[in-house]
């Protein structure tokens, strides 16, 4: 629907390591202070919602906000069937 997702995580990583991993506000924003220049990732990632990853790029200009819009995840079932065999005999019958 467009809205914001409150609680979403984000974690911006450096190389492939987390340096910050972050919840969205009431609003569905993070501010992400410190960076240094490069190239970072950002992931942000919410229940019931497919993981979206962003290529974040930090110069000395100041910081412009980076929408992510995550979509509907799928849904994930788990089906069991146990089953046991028991002998008949015909004098069971």
């Amino acid at each position: 629907s467009g809205a914001p997702i409150v609680g979403a995580k984000v974690d911006v990583t450096l190389g492939g390591i987390v340096i910050r991993s972050l919840i969205t506000d009431a609003d569905g924003s993070v501010r992400i202070d410190g960076l240094k220049e490069g190239s970072y990732k950002a992931a942000a990632s919410a229940s019931g919602f497919a993981t979206v990853v962003r290529d974040v790029e930090r110069d000395s200009q100041p910081s412009q906000p980076i929408d992510i819009v995550l979509g509907v995840g799928g849904v994930n079932e788990v089906v069991t069937v146990t089953a046991t065999r028991t002998q008949v005999t015909a004098s069971d019958t």
